[in-house]
């Protein structure tokens, strides 16, 4: 069994071994005459690509002949040609620069990748790849094409290639040109390429380019390339295969290898032509092996026929690229994706054109993932009123905010979830509804799941304390909600459209509508934007004490934080301060959660400092300027969506890393070591080695402070009364004491160890200890944050400040809007959060901070419970702890110069070592282990590379997860009887008709109706869980519907919505056909029994004694006209009778 599985799979690797064995004469005929004439159309073309790619012709034949010899060796499909086109010619152009020896380097490299893609099975990912971003590319790389050949077709010598820079030669149409009549090729290089490695290294001048020089030059084209030719092989592989299942992966290895070879042959990047494909099939072609006379024939033009090349006019050449690729000009539906692919092409590149379009199509597809329809009804269960929210696809961690507004929207009723489309649930979404359930008990009402599979109940169960309650029908649900044993609908109305709302909620919300006038929805939008129109009105003295007090207290908690933070920032610690007090009392304004404290934080420190390090403060503050315009855009555009695709496993796997790194950063500073480093794993190497230089007086404080800092952090917990008793008004005093001595601990310890080092410093020998240092006193200077500035002598300009930032201007405001949104639902208590308020809010803290030399700031979660401790009651609190900080800047500066570092680095490591989330390792691994993988991925890219690339792997990885089910759906197969007995297969698909599940699905369809229906039973598709079909789906389908009708298989659609009626029909026509009902299906299907057994008959009636026949036709007639159960006896006796 072993062997003929090793024997199959040489023979699925290695085709030739399939065919050969079976080849003939006529075989033989058919594929020289096919490779001859390919060979003729291929000579030309690779002369003129070779133009095209920037190189001399004779590279053009180099590319042509090594792909056509491999591809018989391992090819799948008789008619692709490989060999050089007109799209890869263009690319090869746009990143070797017309260089021989880099086109020959790509051909490698992109041999190398595809290969390993093809190893890795990774072929799925070109399914998400649709076809209106292909016909968009294709379409406006023909436009560049043509383009790029006027020049030649007029016989122009200008520069340009580029389709703007093209368009110049309008300028030069009506010039005199004197010289030769044309533009000739000129002269080629006779004879056979040498064979030799491809150039890893290249000497130009004195100067050497190593292999890595040569591949950063490649940029992106190492990977647009090779997906590129992958992308357009096979799309030429199943045009051709008629029908048969086309095995992508091992196209991706033929491809890698004849690219791999070729760049032994100093051949340019090579793929599958479509047209010499074209030209192959109409030429008969019976086997691969038809690239043996086409390679053959390339090679002796070039032993032969080289000096004729010379007179071949380019505008010829011209000519044939034209007409080659004005055909791959495509008009789809699909509109959005493909004309932003096609203009993006067109006038940003191409490489980036296709990276924007399929971008846009991943955008839309995760759209539908996060925001699924939601389906509510309003039910009665005799006088109990409750609402039944479906939603229409798995939840997942995008989705779960979208729910949770659905399942809060009517507080103090009952709601039933329905989980019968809801096919699978990650941790994100289980805590989350673990949470909810928490919250309906509060307010005595239940959240009740009803269908729910055993994974997502046990999901959610492991996150739970209590049992949760789930029906598995109505009949339980019943029980549940103690109604009668008869269940009655009131108002139970379902939306049949994409509506997220019952139209029973439509109309509440329509009749509360028209009794508001224009006024009142103006003010409520007033107090919707700037809160503190809704609750200053309502202040009084109480509030003000609570606020006073609080507002104090996260004083005391912030000034020795800034100056923490601003040092592990790598700025000067006044930087701290000033940006603590702009964005306290800017959310007084604007704020929408009274407990949020916004200020410097440890996490944005770190962040803005991988990117001053080695610059001044400048990129700090035009940084906090940036953050805050990409904030308040994102709150303008109501972008507060993408922050649903930070799942909690990213979250706790990137807070986590941080603290880590963190609390490395800050082992200087413990252990009085002067020493420079960057990143986890630099610092943990110096601090390892340096380890010996440890200054005992630093050290010792060092651990003290955090001793104190933990010790005094557990005091407030600490009761004095016992469980069950009332404290006494003394018990009362003592613990408020302590809960303000362990609140203001920070303070308390930065100002004892300040103390004991004013104590021992001397004028003579200085301090033991490591200081702070001189800090400017006075207020910062207010004005505009710098657009440019200087650091050691070099000028940077605003574009070039920006280029240094890098990343981080988009990655630091959109951590900084994650993490003041989740404190923020973490103390909103039933409260919602309005995430593009927080987006406002925190755009507005940065850009007025920038104005007063702030870093980027955010909410901190530790202030912030400080400030929920302190009885906070309104967002007023924050001016108070403004008007602190701006008294210390004023009057304390001077004291803060015998700060000890290392009182500072002990209150950041007490400060973040509470925010690695250990705990929840544990809980993952009980409610959904794959999540384990993006925290674990998150994480340790954090610790290795970088915080920023930690991130954006992790939600890689994430969307990963989220996309797959999207191109790998489930597929149900089930064997079906009607009433009637006729047969059929119900195939189910469990996810909706989107680019990347085509080939999945037609695949699962097809292989169904052939194993399992035998090709003759019918197939019935049912559309339950289609919402939604695409162009690209459509087109699939079509082919699908063509398979079947070839082998005379029925194919028929059960149930689909309208819109996917409209999709589906527009793209196959009469052909699609489809049932809405169940009784339509049992009449269609018995009918197209009715016709089988017709014709079954008639076959018979041949086979038959005609006496016999004549005996029976009445009888047969009659039958036919009956049920369907009566014929199929009629037709059985009459097989019988045949056999005997």
């Amino acid at each position: 069994m072993a062997i003929t599985n090793f024997q199959r799979m040489i023979k699925d690797r290695i085709p030739i071994l399939k065919w050969m064995p079976q080849y003939k004469l006529k075989d033989a005929l058919g594929d020289l005459v096919a490779g001859l004439t390919v060979g003729l159309t291929l000579i030309p073309q690779a002369i003129a690509y070779a133009g095209l790619a920037g190189l001399d012709p004779q590279y053009g034949l180099y590319s042509a002949f090594a792909g056509s010899f491999v591809y018989i060796f391992f090819g799948t499909c008789r008619e692709v040609n490989i060999g050089p086109t007109a799209l890869l010619s263009l690319l090869t152009w746009t990143y070797a620069s017309g260089i021989p020896e880099y086109a020959a380097l790509l051909c490698f490299l992109s041999g190398c990748i595809t290969i390993l893609l093809g190893i890795l099975r990774l072929g799925f990912l070109i399914e998400f790849i649709s076809i209106p971003v292909v016909s968009g590319f294709t379409s406006a790389a023909s436009v560049i094409i043509a383009c790029s050949q006027i020049k030649s077709l007029l016989g122009l010598n200008i520069h340009g290639e580029s389709f703007v820079e093209i368009w110049a030669v309008a300028s030069y149409i009506f010039e005199t040109h004197g010289g030769a009549p044309y533009i000739l090729t000129g002269h080629i290089d006779a004879g056979l390429p040498i064979v030799e490695p491809p150039p890893f290294s290249r000497t130009v001048g004195n100067q050497t380019e190593t292999f890595i020089d040569m591949a950063k030059k490649f940029k992106f084209g190492i990977l647009v390339i090779p997906f590129i030719s992958i992308i357009g092989n096979v799309a030429i592989a199943k045009a051709f295969s008629h029908g048969m299942p086309l095995d992508a992966t091992q196209e991706m290895l033929t491809l890698g290898l004849c690219n791999l070879v070729g760049s032994f042959f100093q051949s340019m990047p090579v793929t599958g032509s479509f047209s010499r494909s074209a030209v192959n099939n109409a030429s008969g072609v019976r086997t691969p092996l038809g690239g043996i006379y086409t390679g053959i024939l390339v090679i002796l033009s070039l032993s032969l026929l080289t000096p004729y090349f010379y007179y071949i006019p380019k505008a010829t050449l011209s000519s044939v690229i034209i007409s080659a690729v004005i055909f791959m000009v495509e008009i789809e539906r699909d509109l959005i994706p493909a004309f932003v692919t096609f203009l993006a092409c067109l006038f940003v590149g191409v490489e980036l054109g296709i990276l924007i379009g399929t971008l846009l199509d991943l955008a839309i597809l995760v759209y539908l993932n996060a925001r699924p329809t939601i389906n509510i009804e309003h039910r009665n269960i005799s006088t109990i009123d409750y609402f039944l929210v479906r939603p229409s696809a798995g939840i997942l961690f995008p989705a779960v905010d979208h729910l949770r507004m659905y399942l809060t929207k009517n507080p103090g009723m009952n709601v039933v979830l329905d989980c019968e489309h809801i096919d699978r649930i990650d941790f994100t979404a289980a805590q989350s509804i673990s949470m909810m359930i928490k919250d309906f008990r509060k307010n005595n009402c239940q959240l009740i799941m009803l269908r729910a599979n055993c994974a997502i109940l046990t999901s959610i169960q492991s996150l739970s304390d209590k049992q949760i309650l789930m029906a598995r029908d109505e009949v339980d649900l019943i029980a549940i909600l103690g109604g009668p044993k008869g269940m009655t609908h009131d108002l139970a109305i379902v939306s049949k459209t994409n509506e997220r709302a019952s139209t029973w909620l439509m109309a509440t919300e329509a009749d509360r509508w028209k009794k508001k006038t224009c006024l009142d929805r103006l003010r409520k939008l007033a107090s919707r934007r700037v809160p503190i129109l809704a609750w200053l009105p309502k202040y009084n003295s109480e509030k003000f004490f609570s606020d006073v007090i609080a507002g104090v207290t996260v004083g005391l908690t912030v000034m020795p934080q800034g100056l923490a933070y601003a040092t592990l920032a790598g700025l000067k610690p006044q930087y701290g301060l000033y940006s603590a007090f702009m964005g306290a009392i800017v959310y007084v304004i604007f704020g929408s959660c009274k407990d949020i404290t916004i200020g410097p934080t440890a996490l944005m420190a770190l962040m803005t400092h991988d990117y001053v390090e080695g610059r001044n403060a400048d990129f700090a503050i035009l940084l906090a300027f940036l953050s805050g315009c990409l904030q308040l855009l994102m709150a303008c555009l109501r972008l507060g969506v993408l922050v649903d695709f930070i799942s909690i496993p990213v979250t706790v796997g990137f807070t986590s890393a941080t603290s880590v790194i963190i609390v490395a950063s800050q082992l200087k500073g413990l252990l009085g070591l002067k020493i420079s480093s960057q990143g986890f794993v630099d610092t943990s190497i110096k601090v390892f080695e340096n380890i010996g230089d440890t200054s005992p007086w630093d050290a010792g404080m060092s651990i003290s402070c955090i001793a104190i800092l933990l010790l005094f952090r557990k005091m407030k917990d600490v009761k004095l009364h016992a469980i069950g008793k009332k404290s006494t008004n003394y018990q009362q005093i003592i613990a408020k004491a302590i809960w303000l001595l362990s609140t203001a601990r920070n303070a308390i310890v930065v100002v004892i160890c300040s103390v004991i080092a004013y104590k021992y410093d001397s004028s003579e020998s200085g301090s033991p200890f490591i200081l702070t240092g001189p800090v400017r006193s006075g207020l910062p200077p207010f004005g505009l944050p710098p657009f440019s500035t200087q650091v050691n002598n070099q000028t940077f300009t605003f574009t070039q400040m920006c280029s240094e930032l890098g990343a981080s201007i988009v990655l630091v405001p959109i951590i900084a809007v994650l993490g003041n949104v989740a404190i923020a639902k973490a103390f909103m208590n039933e409260g919602k959060v309005d995430a593009s308020q927080e987006l406002l809010t925190l755009g507005i803290c940065n850009i007025l901070g920038s104005c007063a030399s702030s870093m980027p700031v955010t909410g901190s979660f530790s202030r912030s419970a400080v400030n929920h401790a302190s009885g906070v009651k309104t967002p007023m609190g924050g001016l108070y702890t403004g008007i602190l900080i701006i008294l210390a800047l004023s009057l304390l500066t001077p004291y803060f110069y015998y700060i000890p570092k290392a009182s500072l680095s002990a209150v950041i490591i007490c400060a973040v070592i509470y925010m690695i989330e250990y705990e929840v390792v544990k809980l993952m691994w009980k409610s959904s282990k794959k999540d384990l993988v993006p925290m674990f991925v998150t994480f340790l890219f954090c610790l290795v590379i970088g915080v920023e690339y930690g991130i954006l792997s992790g939600v890689g990885i994430n969307l990963m997860f989220l996309l797959y089910p999207s191109a790998r759906p489930t597929v149900h197969v089930d064997k079906c009887t009607t009433d009637c007995g006729a047969e059929y297969l119900l195939v189910t698909p469990g996810n909706s008709l989107y680019f990347p599940a085509v080939d999945f699905i037609k695949q699962s369809v097809g292989n169904a109706g052939i194993k399992q229906g035998s090709s003759q039973i019918p197939v019935v598709v049912d559309c339950r869980y289609i919402l939604g079909a695409d162009f690209t789906a459509a087109k699939g389908m079509k082919t699908l519907i063509n398979e079947f009708s070839s082998r005379k298989q029925g194919l028929y659609f059960y149930n689909p919505r309208s819109d996917v009626v409209t999709v589906l029909k527009g793209a196959c026509g009469d052909e699609f056909q489809y049932v809405s009902t169940q009784e339509e299906l049992s009449y269609l299907l018995s009918t197209i029994q009715d016709k089988s057994s017709h014709q079954l008959l008639e076959q018979t009636h041949d086979k038959l004694h005609s006496s016999l026949m004549l005996n029976n036709s009445e009888m047969i007639h009659r039958n036919a006209r009956g049920s369907c159960h009566e014929l199929s006896e009629v037709t059985s006796t009459l097989l019988h009778a045949t056999a005997s």
